[in-house]
């Protein structure tokens, strides 16, 4: 397992860069990555954008916070899926 800690002024490039490296795992292996927000709100936010960048469906359970929160449809799906119980939205 990999982690990264992105960090640095605004407008420095975090996020541009964040999506690049995502964007590139996407392609590779949907599954092979996780993006933790500090709340649910900034990781449901952050999915929205990375499903636009990536022109579809993300999983996802691959967005998530510590923050506990209900359930909720896949990111981008275009018809809504249940997530298990498991903890994922």
């Amino acid at each position: 397992m990999r982690i990264q800690i992105l960090r640095g002024p605004a407008l420095s490039g975090k996020t541009e860069r964040l999506m690049a490296a995502m964007a590139e795992a996407h392609r590779e292996d949907p599954t092979s990555y996780t993006f933790i927000a500090p709340s649910p709100e900034e990781a449901a936010s952050f999915a929205e954008r990375f499903s636009r960048a990536v022109k579809g469906p993300i999983p996802a359970g691959n967005f998530v916070s510590p923050s506990r929160r209900s359930p909720k449809t896949s990111i981008g799906s275009p018809t809504p899926a249940r997530c298990s119980s498991a903890g994922a939205w």
